[in-house]
């Protein structure tokens, strides 16, 4: 969050209002000194509205650097969110051996999930990669190594395939 502004908005507008308007112009050092405030924040003040008005091209104007930052801020942020999904990537390539069905499970998450999305936040990627894998990848998606079940159809026949075996025939 950024820092509270020193002085009021009201106070800002007036002085620029106050120096444009005068007859002469007054000097930027004379009229702080009458208003109170710092020579150089009342140069900046009116540097800015001229920037806003289209007086002057050599600084970007308030939208503009409004604009820029929250542009950094999703910038940011999306990079975090690569970041946690590439992390996540090596982790389980790691874990596991790198056998062609987690080459394809990834194939599929950034196929069926990363390349479709963007998220404003960490935890807005994490909710939807938790959501995707447990909600519709291990629960409804069927597949052709696991004969055709989803992940939950195939553990469950594999469990109850031990609970009762089939009986072995007699020599």
């Amino acid at each position: 969050m950024a820092a509270p502004k020193k002085y009021p908005y009201e106070l800002r507008a007036c002085a620029v209002r106050l120096y444009r308007t005068s007859n002469p112009r007054p000097t930027f050092r004379a009229l702080a000194e009458q208003l109170g405030v710092h020579h150089e924040a009342l140069r900046n003040w009116v540097r800015q509205a001229e920037a806003d008005d289209g007086e002057r091209d050599d600084r970007p104007t308030s939208a503009e650097n409004e604009e820029l930052r929250r542009l950094r801020k999703e910038v940011s942020e999306l990079r975090r969110a690569n970041d946690i999904l590439k992390a996540a990537s090596a982790f389980f390539a790691q874990e596991i051996d790198p056998t062609r069905l987690m080459e394809n499970f990834f194939s599929t998450l950034e196929t069926e999930l990363v390349y479709r999305r963007t998220w404003r936040t960490r935890e807005e990627a994490e909710n939807e990669l938790f959501t995707y894998i447990d909600g519709w990848y291990d629960r409804e998606r069927i597949q052709d190594r696991l004969g055709w079940q989803s992940p939950d159809e195939y553990e469950h026949t594999w469990h109850t395939s031990r609970a009762h075996p089939e009986p072995v025939p007699a020599r």
